[in-house]
C-alpha cells in the first residue's frame, strides 16, 4: 500500500522512467 500511495504522488514522467527501469531487469 505504501508503495502504491508513493507512485500516486510520482509525476508521469517519473513513472515511466520506473516502469522502463523494470522492464530492463527481466
Amino acid at each position: 500500500a505504501e508503495l502504491a500511495c508513493a507512485i500516486d504522488k510520482m509525476s508521469d514522467e517519473e513513472k515511466a522512467m520506473l516502469l522502463d527501469s523494470l522492464n530492463r531487469e527481466k
